[in-house]
Parts: C-alpha cells; structure tokens; sequence
C-alpha cells in the first residue's frame, strides 16, 4: 500500500495562483468615468416655453401653467440656443457617487416630461373590463363600482383633469405627469386585472395573458 503525503503549498505559490485574479478584479473595480445616457441628452425648448434657476429650484413656464422641481447642487444648466442641458459640475471621478450619477439622468427625465407637460399636457386612459363595473364623476371623486358591496370614492387631485366620456373609461389629463401617473395607478389599485377572466382596471391599453383554469377531477 502506498501513502501519499499532501503537497505543500507555499506562499509564494499562492501568489503567483491567484495574484491575476486579484489584479483583474481591481481593474473592474476602478472603471472609468461612464457619464449617463440620459442626462447627456439635451431638450429642445419651444419658443414659449421659459426655464429659471432659482435657489436649487427649477421653475418651468409655459402655454399651459408652471411646474418647479428640485435642482442639484453637483448639477449646472447649460443653454445652447434653443436647446437645454444638464451637466455633471464636477468632472471628476473621484468625487462623483451613484446617487449623483443616478439623479444626473432622473433630473433631465423629470425636466424633460415638465418641457412637455406645460406645452401638451400629458394624458392617461383608464378602462375597466368586467360585468357591471362602472365609473362615474361626483363633485371633485371617482366613483368606481369593480364588483365591492359598496362604490370605491377617489379623490381627483386639483393638479388633474378627469373626463367620463362613457361609463367604463376615464381620460385623466394634466401638466404634471407624476400627478397624472400617480392617479392612474391608484385607480388601477382597487382592482388590478387577474388572468383568469380578465377583469379589472386597465391602465394606458395595457393587455395581460390570460391563463388555463386547472381541473380538479
């Protein structure tokens, strides 16, 4: 019977083994500086569309009201004719982080929905799939019927517009297209369509596949 005694590994071993991979991981750790692909973008302004910086608020003006949204300190506006953009005030990489790299792009998509909104005001449809499910206006509240005992009240904030243009559908209008947005998924909320029958509150055409019920023999 033979014994093999185990092989001995020494230090200077271990190094040449793994120091590559250490090498490679560092590599991927410090990349380089990759700007974003949102916030680089520019935004054409209409002609009477105006935009102001006031104490890290930004004010935009148009045909249809006035939105303001937050400005960053690390951010700077830059005008180029009748264009708009967003830079990063530091080029440095050092002194960049991911929550500044992450509102760069945030900030110019916000800034870019608030161009469009007080200029075309954004829209969202509403429609509700199901027998016997019906919405209806009173006062400044929805009224949902979606299969409950008693009808759903949603209160329309004064930031939107709603319209009833037939009993399973809302047209929700606005400048503001959070406001907008943020309404139309808290309708949808209360009865969120199942993939069985397909029932519930449809959201901007929105489909779902509907599934196979199983047999219980």
């Amino acid at each position: 019977m033979k014994f093999f005694s185990p092989t001995t590994i020494s230090t200077s071993n271990l190094m040449t083994r793994f120091l590559p991979f250490c090498h490679s991981t560092l590599r991927f750790s410090t990349s380089s500086f990759n700007p974003s692909y949102v916030g680089k973008q520019s935004i054409v302004l209409p002609k009477d569309v105006q935009i102001q910086l006031r104490k890290q608020v930004l004010e935009v003006s148009g045909p249809n009201g006035q939105l303001q949204q937050n400005f960053p300190k690390y951010l700077r506006l830059k005008q180029e004719n009748d264009s708009i953009r967003i830079e990063i005030a530091s080029k440095s990489k050092d002194e960049l982080s991911k929550k500044q790299l992450a509102m760069w792009g945030t900030t110019r998509a916000l800034l870019g929905n608030n161009v469009k909104g007080v200029t075309e005001p954004w829209q969202s449809l509403v429609k509700l799939v199901g027998v016997g499910y019906r919405a209806s206006i009173e006062g400044n509240n929805i009224l949902l019927k979606v299969g409950y005992a008693n009808a759903v009240s949603v209160q329309i904030p004064p930031e939107v517009q709603v319209e009833n243009p037939s009993p399973t559908s809302l047209v929700l209008s606005g400048i503001d297209k959070q406001k907008v947005t943020q309404l139309a998924a808290k309708i949808r909320s209360f009865k969120k369509p199942e993939p069985y029958k397909g029932k519930g509150i449809y959201v901007d055409g929105e489909s779902i596949q509907l599934k196979n019920k199983r047999n219980i023999s």
